[in-house]
């Protein structure tokens, strides 16, 4: 597979994230509409049909968007093998894709059904392990109902970029957070997203997108 484009630091930008696999006509139409950056879907496990393809990452890039990649949220109970297991898989996931060392990928915390925080803590943790060791750099989404506190969100991972959903959320004590989500939307290009602003977080650090070789 051929490597796609370059890491680039997330400019603060007007962006969106969509569970709908876009093709030119809309990527093209976006773009043109403001929007800088494309935020996409890789699975759990093996590549899905509405998931982020190799094809439609080349269609995103050559439409002048900038494009991400945040992997599904689990409903199993979390632990740090799961935690493991799901990082390895977006790690091959995006490689296969073509998306090269340097971005950051992003693990989607929502709902879980831990019994504890520490669980919750223990699979993000070994989820950022596994996406490090294979050369990318781990981000967190923030969902509703994560069982994180503020507090926990800032001292207990080993995370250092935060993606704020749309729901109300803690805030991440000292850094805050490098993208903030806001509600669904319809598009005059025919899908719905939901849209991003990319931002400096409080200690001046942003994340990385893939962008144009």
């Amino acid at each position: 597979m051929t490597t796609l484009g370059v890491p680039t630091v997330a400019p603060a930008a007007l962006g969106f994230d969509t569970n709908t696999a876009i093709d030119a006509d809309v990527a093209t139409a976006l773009h043109s509409q403001g929007y800088t950056f494309c935020m996409r879907y890789v699975s759990l496990l093996g590549e899905a049909p509405s998931d982020l393809s190799n094809e439609e990452a080349t269609t995103v890039l050559d439409a002048g968007l900038l494009l991400g990649v945040v992997q599904h949220a689990t409903k199993s109970r979390l632990d740090s093998g799961l935690g493991t297991e799901n990082g390895e898989n977006t790690a091959s996931n995006a490689a296969s894709i073509g998306v090269p060392a340097g971005v950051t990928l992003w693990c989607d915390i929502e709902g879980t059904n831990s019994a504890s925080s520490d669980d919750t803590v223990e699979y993000i943790n070994a989820w950022a392990a596994a996406v490090t060791g294979a050369k990318y750099i781990p981000g967190l989404y923030v969902g509703p109902n994560s069982g994180l506190s503020a507090s926990e969100l800032s001292h207990s991972l080993s995370i250092a970029h935060y993606w704020k959903s749309s729901s109300e959320v803690p805030w991440v004590e000292q850094r805050g957070f490098q993208m903030v989500q806001g509600h669904r939307v319809a598009t005059s290009a025919g899908i719905c997203i939901d849209p991003d602003v990319s931002c400096y977080d409080a200690m001046g650090d942003r994340f990385t997108l893939v962008g144009p070789g």
